[in-house]
C-alpha cells in the first residue's frame, strides 16, 4: 500500500497578528519626514490573510551645517503558515558650494496566510533585507520643515483589533515622524478545513 506524506499536521487555532513600524528623522535648515502605512488583515473562517506596506522617507538640506536623514521600517506576522517581508533601503548624502544634503528611504512589503486547523510543515514568517541603494542626487526640497503621516489600517473578522500609535514633530532644523500599527483578526469558532 502506497503512503503519501502531506507535510501538515493538526493544530489548535491561533490568532494571526501583524506588527508594523516606521520612523523617519531629518536634520537641516529645510527638512521633511514622512511615514506611510497600509495594513490589512482579513479572517474568512478557514483562511486568514494579511498584506501591506510601510514607507518612511526623510530628507534635509543645509547651507550652514551638516544635513542628516535616517529612515527605518519593519513588519512581522505571527501565527502565519506562510509569510514574508521584504525591505528595501536607499540613502545618500553630499555637499559642496555651501549646500549640504542627506536623504533616506525605507520600504517594507509584507504578506501572510494562515490556514485554520493545520500547520504547513516548515511554514513560518521570514524577513529579507534587499541590497541598499545609494542616492547620488540631492532631493527636491521646499523651504521649511514638515513631518507628516498617512495610515490606512483595516482588520476584518468576528474578533478584530487595530491599534495605532503615531507622532509627528517639525521644528526649526528638525523633522521627525513615527508610527506603529498592531492588528489581528480571528473567527469566534474553529473551522475544519476538510469539513
Amino acid at each position: 500500500m502506497a503512503k503519501m506524506k502531506l507535510g501538515l499536521k493538526a493544530t489548535l487555532n491561533t490568532t494571526m497578528k501583524v506588527e508594523a513600524q516606521g520612523s523617519a528623522t531629518a536634520i537641516g535648515q529645510d527638512t521633511t519626514a514622512h511615514v506611510g502605512m497600509e495594513s490589512y488583515i482579513v479572517d474568512r473562517g478557514k483562511v486568514t490573510f494579511t498584506f501591506g506596506k510601510v514607507t518612511a522617507t526623510a530628507a534635509g538640506t543645509s547651507d550652514t551645517d551638516t544635513a542628516y536623514a535616517t529612515a527605518q521600517t519593519t513588519a512581522t506576522v505571527t501565527s502565519a503558515d506562510i509569510g514574508r517581508s521584504f525591505t528595501k533601503v536607499s540613502s545618500g548624502s553630499g555637499g559642496g558650494s555651501g549646500s549640504d544634503w542627506a536623504s533616506a528611504t525605507s520600504t517594507t512589503f509584507f504578506f501572510g496566510i494562515d490556514i485554520k486547523g493545520i500547520e504547513l510543515k516548515g511554514g513560518h514568517f521570514t524577513t529579507k533585507m534587499l541590497p541598499e541603494k545609494t542616492v547620488k542626487a540631492p532631493p527636491d526640497m521646499q523651504a521649511g520643515n514638515a513631518a507628516t503621516l498617512s495610515i490606512d489600517a483595516k482588520s476584518v473578522g468576528d474578533n478584530t483589533i487595530v491599534k495605532v500609535e503615531a507622532a509627528a514633530l517639525a521644528t526649526d532644523d528638525f523633522s521627525d515622524a513615527a508610527a506603529s500599527v498592531v492588528s489581528s483578526a480571528d473567527s469566534q469558532s474553529d473551522h475544519n478545513l476538510f469539513g
